[in-house]
């Protein structure tokens, strides 16, 4: 009787397991369509060569439930591609707030004896998108974005911002 209870317990946990496999729990579930974005960074007609772009989700209501940001690590050459959920899967379909961060900027080592100074700034401080908004579709997307001195950047009509280059997504409006 032991040994016929063992198999049943065992064939239980197998259909389980092939059950929770087939229904893909766990992967997946919550995350939304994204698609391959990649493109080049410019400021005055030359390449940026380092930073970061962020894409926020703006398709919902709530700037919690529009969706995980897209990352996007400007190169030396001023390329990038976008991660979401993995490296390089993409953006969320849908429209998006970008924002430009700097790279940051290494503090000086400090000689012995000597007195700290503040770091060099960023050649980038101070810069921002020129448009605040881009459309992630289904498929490939290349999107070449411009960034400009700290002057209010464009948006669209009717597209609300919370400061220059700073998406209002990310004040939690």
């Amino acid at each position: 009787m032991e040994r016929g209870h063992a198999r049943v317990v065992r064939f239980v946990m197998a259909l389980l397991i092939g059950v929770a496999a087939v229904s893909g729990c766990g992967s997946g579930a919550g995350k939304s369509p994204v698609a391959k974005v990649s493109g080049k960074v410019t400021f005055d007609g030359q390449a940026v060569t380092g930073g970061t772009i962020s894409l926020f989700p703006t398709g919902a209501a709530k700037a919690t439930e529009a969706g995980k940001a897209g990352i996007c690590l400007i190169q030396s050459d001023g390329s990038f591609k976008a991660s979401t959920y993995g490296e390089f899967d993409g953006a969320i379909i849908g429209k998006h707030q970008v924002m430009y961060s700097p790279p940051s900027v290494e503090t000086p080592v400090v000689p012995e004896g000597g007195h700290a100074q503040a770091p060099p700034p960023s050649p980038y401080d101070g810069l921002v998108a020129k448009e605040t908004q881009v459309e992630v579709k289904a498929g490939e997307n290349s999107i070449n974005i411009e960034l400009v001195k700290g002057a209010t950047p464009t948006a669209g009509p009717g597209t609300p911002t919370a400061g220059p280059g700073t998406p209002a997504a990310a004040h939690g409006k």
